[in-house]
């Protein structure tokens, strides 16, 4: 039995040894951005997740570039870029601040009853809800995909909701 165990050891050895280890290959990498995105890997310095991180750095700056900020007014424009989403408020009598931070941050604050919409670029958001500066239950982790959902009579790529 003893000699049996020691076989099989060496044989494992061996395998792992010739064949390789899940955990000892290199990520994929990609030498330039182009080569991310058309997902040909070159062995060069960029990551998928440094591609990923790439294009939604360049969304938001694209965003940034197409809505400036305006001082002095208030604008109830929903901005284009990016993946339509709706947050709601379905108390009836208390007013709620929705913080979305992700690759982008917005702040929305909720009357009863109200709802928005707004555009977030692709990536991982966290929304906290306050209410009289005291944070609202546990924040929630939401992914903006080209997934789409459907919510309140309309087709959206993501949503937050508030209620009682």
């Amino acid at each position: 039995m003893k000699k049996q165990i020691v076989i099989f050891m060496l044989l494992a050895a061996v395998i792992i040894i010739f064949q390789g280890c899940a955990y000892m290959q290199a990520p994929v990498s990609y030498r330039t951005i182009d080569a991310g995105r058309q997902g040909i890997p070159t062995n060069g310095s960029y990551s998928q997740a440094d591609y990923i991180q790439w294009e939604q750095q360049q969304l938001a700056l694209q965003k940034l570039r197409e809505s400036p900020a305006q001082i002095g007014s208030a604008t109830n424009e929903v901005n284009s870029l990016g993946y339509l989403g709706i947050v709601k408020n379905f108390s009836r009598y208390q007013t709620y601040n929705f913080i979305i931070a992700g690759p982008e941050t917005v702040s929305l604050l909720l009357s009863p009853g109200q709802q928005k919409e707004y555009s977030l670029i692709p990536g991982k958001y966290t929304c906290t809800v306050f209410h009289d500066n005291y944070s609202i239950g546990r924040p929630w982790i939401f992914h903006v995909t080209t997934q789409k959902h459907y919510f309140m009579d309309r087709w959206v790529y993501w949503y937050v909701v508030m209620q009682e």
